[in-house]
Parts: C-alpha cells; structure tokens; sequence
C-alpha cells in the first residue's frame, strides 16, 4: 500500500513542459530509404528516436533535433540515387504517406510515455499536467482524439447511430476491462486524471456516437461553427460552476459520492474532445480529399496553404485566450486545450507534407515514403494501443518502476517497444477488427 501511495505522489502535481518534436526522425528515415523493406531498420530509425527523444535527450531536445537531421544529410551524401530509390512497382499506400506517419509516430509516441512515465528516467514535466499547464503526455491524449475524428472524416457525417453504437462496443469492452483490472489488483491510478471509474477508452468510445448524435446538425451547420458554439457553451458551464467543481481540493476519498461526481473529470472534459474530434473530422476533409493523386502539385499546394491557415488560426486564438489568463487544462479540456491540440497537430501535418513533398530523393514512389514499420502499427493501431496497455500493467505489477535505474529503465522500455514492434510488424498482413 506504501508504494501505491508513494507512485500515485510521484506521477501527481506535474506543472507542465514544451513538447520535443517528432518530425526530425522521418527526415532521417527519407535520408535511409532503401529498395528493401527491414523492420529493424525501421525500429532505428522511427521508433528508437522516439524513445531516446523520451529519454537520454529529454533535456538537450535542441541537440537531439538538429542530431538527426544532421545524421540524415550526412547518410545522404555518402548514399547514390540508385541505392536509395525504391521500385515503382510497389502498391501505392491507400494514404498519403505523411498522414501514415503522422498518425503512427503519434501511436508509437503514446505507448512509450504510457509505460517511461513510471520511471525515474522520464522527465516529470513530460507526464500529463495537474490542473493547468501544457505536456509531452497532455498533447498526446487529444492528438488521439484528433486523430480518430480525422480517420472518421469521411462518413462522419453521414454516419448512422445504430451502427456507430455497434461499433464502439468493443471499446467500451476495453475500457470495462481495465477498470476491472486496475481495480482487482489494486493498480496504482491518478484519479484526477479522469475520475475514479473512467478512463480515456471511454472517451474514445463516446466521441463517434456523440458525433452521429450531432449528426442533424453536422448537415445544417458549417463544421468550424458548430465547435464554436460547442466551446462556447462548454465555456460558460465552466466558468458557472463546472470549473471550480471540478478542480476543488479533495480532503478524502470519492467513496461515499455520486457515479457522476466519482467520475466528474472524465464527464465534463467530454464536449472538450468532441470538439477536437470535429476538428479533427474538418482538418480529415482537406487531407483526405476522395480521389488523391500523390503527384498533384496544386492539391498539395491547397492542402499546405490550408494547413497553415489552420495553425496560424488555432496558434493566434491560443495566443488570446492565454494574454486574457486563460490556461490551458487538459482536465477541463477547455477551449485553450482544444486550440493547443489543434494548432500543434496542424503544425506537424504540414511539417509531416513537406517532408513528404521535399525531403525525399528523387525516384521514391508513394509506397516507398512510408515506413513498412509504421504503415503496419497504422493499420492495427487499436491493437498495438490495447497490448501497449497490458504490457504497461504487466511491468508494474512485476516491478518497482519509480525506483529503477535508467540502465534498467532504458533496457525494460526497449525490450517493449521492441515486442510492440514484432507484433505490429507480424500482424501487418492482416487488419484486425473491433
């Protein structure tokens, strides 16, 4: 029980942090591209960055972004065209190949903080923020939410509510299951994080079928219109009481309360990530057009002027509510958290579509801009969450993490991600359903 409490203290009152970039290791992918597909090479190049990134690096991200580039002009220059160029022959990617990436680096992202987080090694300040503030871990949570709402933005609006409820239903499976392990083996859990019950397979479950729910309105109402009046009454609940509900101190436990106040976080933050899936959904129609030629120049020059538009709008709107002492919460996920998740992943999708336009040698096919790796853990990316999850359980209930060195720390995280990394790797031939 001591420990318990000690680990609940350890990962609590995070103040926040700046985010590290991910885009440095898809230029030195560019810069490896070969005509054979090696998973290890993959490994190396995509995931083992991240990793360090989470880290050895954590405190010098300015070496470890200009590092890898550098690496990858260097192996650019000792590579020929011939070498480096893949055959035409390959099936195009049924994405474009910055989407691929971006989505599964975000994956891959996730699953190493899930896990490193319970260790001495990962930076606190990396870890999901208290009540106010902006991390590694905070951004990760709502470019998950973002991300499904940009996957699901071509029949989101048309989507059926019957349909929508059968397919969640495995999610929601997921989320009961956790909560029956975390509670059968007395797992230590953060409960501000989404209350006592809930967690964040709930929250993926309820954005699709609140989505079709709006669906009336969806056809009426200009996508960007509708989350504006979505966060503006999300707005003016919090600021007439939800707000300072939810946030009040704690002198002892929920036990004794109401389901709804047991789980207030995971409730009230609900419209918050509805907004970002709609966000998301809206940003899903610009990138994911129905008909796609990887070679058109001018949809690409559309689709980057939008992208920018979309940052530039998000990073300035951001601007205002903090210089009006808005903060960012991602517990409330309020308006500032709604816009900081928005803004950043535009800003890495357009950073993702340049390297995609510009940061590959002449030659390399669609197919070929993508990481095998990372097109595999896209395609059965529920799976390698859900096993990312059990693992993550499995080594805490076999280990002391908060207590470990960084030499063992290093070597659990890697024999991890190396076992995440086999099994997407071995499942990509086929997609599993939920």
């Amino acid at each position: 029980m001591a420990y318990k409490q000690a680990k609940e203290a350890f990962v609590a009152h995070n103040p926040g942090s700046s985010i590290v970039t991910r885009t440095t290791s898809y230029i030195l992918y560019a810069s490896l591209v070969t005509k054979r597909p090696s998973p290890v090479k993959d490994y190396l190049t995509t995931f083992l960055p991240l990793l360090l990134g989470q880290t050895f690096f954590c405190s010098h991200p300015i070496t470890y972004n200009v590092l890898l580039p550098t690496l990858a002009f260097l192996f650019r220059l000792t590579q020929d065209a011939s070498a480096q160029a893949r055959p035409q022959a390959v099936k195009e990617p049924r994405h474009r190949p910055f989407l691929t990436t971006w989505r599964a680096h975000m994956m891959l992202m996730t699953t190493i903080a899930i896990l490193a987080v319970d260790f001495p090694i990962f930076p606190r300040e990396f870890g999901k923020t208290e009540d106010w503030g902006t991390s590694l871990m905070d951004v990760g949570v709502g470019s998950f939410v973002f991300s499904q709402g940009l996957a699901a933005s071509s029949s989101a609006a048309e989507a059926k509510l019957g349909k929508t409820l059968k397919k969640c239903v495995p999610v929601v499976g997921l989320g009961m299951i956790r909560v029956v392990m975390v509670k059968g083996v007395d797992y230590p859990e953060h409960v501000t994080e989404y209350g006592v019950h809930w967690n964040f397979f709930f929250t993926l479950a309820g954005m699709p079928v609140l989505a079709a729910l709006l669906s009336p309105l969806r056809r009426r109402i200009p996508g960007l219109a509708l989350v504006g009046l979505l966060l503006a009454a999300h707005s003016l609940a919090l600021y007439g009481g939800l707000e300072e509900w939810v946030m009040a101190t704690e002198t002892t436990s929920r036990r004794g309360l109401s389901l709804l106040a047991q789980n207030k976080e995971g409730i009230v933050s609900l419209p918050g990530y509805l907004a970002i899936y709609l966000l998301g959904a809206d940003v899903g129609r610009v990138v994911i057009p129905r008909k796609t030629d990887p070679q058109d120049n001018e949809n690409d020059t559309r689709m980057t002027r939008s992208l920018a538009t979309y940052a530039a709008v998000s990073w300035t709107m951001l601007f205002i509510f903090r210089q009006s002492g808005v903060a960012v919460s991602r517990r409330l996920t309020n308006a500032p958290y709604v816009l900081w998740t928005t803004s950043f992943n535009a800003t890495f999708l357009l950073g993702y579509l340049l390297i995609e336009r510009y940061g590959f040698p002449r030659g390399v096919s669609g197919a070929g801009k993508v990481p095998p790796l990372l097109e595999a853990v896209n395609k059965n990316g529920l799976v390698v969450f859900l096993l990312a999850n059990l693992l993550t359980g499995l080594v805490n209930v076999s280990m002391e993490t908060m207590y470990a060195s960084d030499g063992v720390a290093v070597a659990v995280l890697f024999a991890y991600t190396a076992v995440l990394s086999g099994v997407a790797w071995g499942l990509r031939g086929v997609r599993v359903g939920f």
